[in-house]
């Protein structure tokens, strides 16, 4: 019934299997880094060269748009702060 030579062929062919289904989850985990557009950051990561400093927003005066102090530029209105 159980005999060596068919113990042995059954640990060969799963063993066979398990390496195969690792080695094509390997190529597909490949092609999908692969595919993957080159211009895309992780999510949750800074910009390049910007830092991960937060800004405090300031409401203008006349317009009512909220803008980053530091980075503001004037709107067009002949009275923008900015």
């Amino acid at each position: 019934m159980f005999s060596l030579p068919k113990l042995l062929t059954l640990a060969l062919i799963i063993l066979v299997v398990w390496y195969g289904f690792k080695w094509i989850s390997r190529v597909n985990r490949l092609r999908a880094e692969q595919a993957r557009p080159v211009g895309r950051r992780a999510p949750g990561a800074a910009a390049p060269g910007k830092g991960s400093r937060a800004e405090e927003m300031e409401k203008c005066r006349v317009c009512g748009v909220y803008v980053a102090p530091a980075s503001a530029a004037a709107c067009g209105r002949p009275d923008c702060p900015f």
